[in-house]
């Protein structure tokens, strides 16, 4: 079962570089920006995530917006030339 991006191990921690707190309990108190920190009360807490969960993350949505690879997957060679003409960055006059 694969897990999404916010979803690892569920840690918390706060945004406000000066508190750090990290937790795994939601608090009751929210915000509109979401759950205020239980220890410093002026921030929210974000979903903690490592590096290299962004870096799969990021990888991933690389490969699924790459208009080169899909198009010669689906395109044939003449069909590839027109399409990538016409989305060509060229100096419009």
């Amino acid at each position: 079962m694969k897990r999404g991006l916010f979803s690892v191990k569920g840690w918390f921690v706060c945004e406000d570089q000066a508190c750090q707190n990290r937790t795994r309990r939601l608090p009751i108190a929210f915000s509109r920006h979401g759950p205020i920190c239980p220890a410093c009360t002026r921030a929210t807490l974000r979903p903690e995530y490592s590096e290299k969960a962004l870096y799969n993350q990021l990888c991933f949505y690389r490969y699924i917006f790459d208009w080169d690879y899909a198009a010669a997957k689906v395109l044939r060679t003449e069909e590839r030339s027109k399409t990538s003409s016409c989305f060509s960055l060229g100096s419009i006059d």
